[in-house]
């Protein structure tokens, strides 16, 4: 079922990034696709958005400034040169996007999930420490990478 999960929150993201028109969107797996504990340190907005229902799990959405810039100007449909208020708001957007059509996946596989709403983290040298195991998922686009992170899933 866990591989399953995975392949709904797959196919959630990388819809949802064609669907901006960034050309080609690859999966690519992480060096280590394994579950991991421990310190990770994004480099640019984390979108943190919480799942529950079947299942719990904690989704971290994040991508470089430039890339969030980039997946900004195509959801606004003008050029953003700063994560100003505006593109912050379309980047969690993106993040509400992706769970949603996720909870549409999940729905297929007869799981139910709710799905809090999207929060934005900003700043310099943030690092992020997971107590619990977690997986990463890779997706390359025209503008650059765009990764989401999911803890263990814990069912009910």
């Amino acid at each position: 079922m866990t591989r399953q999960i995975l392949i709904a929150f797959a196919t959630a993201i990388k819809r949802v990034l064609l669907g901006l028109n960034l050309g080609e969107v690859e999966l690519r797996a992480e060096p280590t696709d394994q579950l991991a504990t421990g310190w990770w340190y994004p480099d640019g907005p984390v979108v943190l958005v919480g799942v529950v229902g079947s299942f719990r799990t904690q989704a971290v959405l994040h991508m470089k400034s430039d890339v969030s810039l980039a997946v900004a100007s195509a959801m606004i449909g003008m050029p953003v040169t700063e994560l100003d208020e505006l593109a912050s708001s379309a980047i969690c957007e993106l993040g509400n996007m992706i769970m949603g059509n996720a909870a549409t996946e999940l729905s297929q596989l007869n799981l139910s999930v709710d799905i809090t709403p999207a929060s934005l983290m900003l700043g310099d040298k943030m690092r992020v420490q997971s107590l619990q195991p977690h997986i990463s998922l890779a997706l390359e686009t025209s503008a650059g990478t765009v990764k989401l992170v999911l803890s263990a899933f814990e069912f009910d």
